[in-house]
Parts: structure tokens; sequence; C-alpha cells
């Protein structure tokens, strides 16, 4: 499973920059790819760790702004096609591959 999170947060003022960058830098710091400005991903294993990622997004969410995050499935996520200057690159991601014992 991954977690898609986007947002849009005010940047006007300098102390609007300062919880854009602090924002983003959270997410970096909990394990977060940048996919596309403004829009992170993070594989999770099962929904147990899925709902972690959730909770710790949540407990750092700025005052103001739009923040959406969606749960995309492995066959989901496979399915997006990535267009760079009208050209098709492959998908940046790839799922992992599970640990066997």
């Amino acid at each position: 499973m991954h977690l898609l999170t986007m947002f849009d947060l005010p940047s006007k003022t300098k102390n609007e920059r300062r919880i854009y960058r602090r924002f983003r830098k959270r997410l970096l710091e909990l394990g977060f790819t940048r996919i596309q400005f403004s829009v992170y991903i993070k594989y999770a294993d099962n929904k147990t760790q899925l709902d972690a990622f959730k909770r710790n997004v949540k407990k750092a969410l700025p005052k103001r702004g739009n923040v959406r995050m969606i749960n995309l499935t492995d066959q989901q996520y496979e399915t997006m096609e990535t267009f760079d200057n009208n050209k098709y690159i492959a998908n940046e991601l790839p799922t992992p591959d599970f640990i066997v014992f």
C-alpha cells in the first residue's frame, strides 16, 4: 500500500513559508518521497503501518492550508502513468519486494 499526501499551504508571508518548509521537512523525516511539487508518497507494508503514517502526518498538520491523503493499493499505484515534457517515463518508485524468510 502507498499513502499519497498532497498539500496546498499559504506561502505569501515569511512566517507562512517557514510553516510550509517545516511541514515539508516533517514529511521527509517520516520517509515520504516527493513525486511532484507538494505531492509526496510513502510505502506501507500493511494497513496498520499506513494508519500510523497517517497519524504522524495529522500531528504535523499546519493550522492553515489544505492537506489530502489517499490510500493506494500496489495495483492502483502501478497504473500511474508519468509524463515529463510530453514524454512517458517509467514509474519512479517501484513497489518494494516483500521480504521472504
